[in-house]
């Protein structure tokens, strides 16, 4: 059992993971969300960046989590 990691610093790490993974998509949502104004017409543009920042880290950190959690079986 030694050189495991506990429980609260793994959901930690992976909400700080999710959280970062989000402000970079924020900073680059601009060409997705020129291309959703374009399709949907009236979308305001916080609205649909919020979408897919959210989006895109929840696929993401699902993703991740999937990955960590089958890492350990054989």
């Amino acid at each position: 059992m030694a050189g495991q990691i506990g429980r609260g610093p793994v959901i930690f790490g992976f909400w700080l993971l999710g959280y970062a993974l989000g402000f970079i998509f924020y900073l680059g949502r601009g060409p997705f969300v020129l291309g959703m104004e374009y399709l949907f017409g009236s979308a305001n543009s916080d609205i649909v960046g919020a979408m897919i920042s959210g989006l895109a880290g929840s696929i993401l950190m699902l993703a991740f989590l999937f990955l960590w959690s089958h890492a350990g079986s054989h």
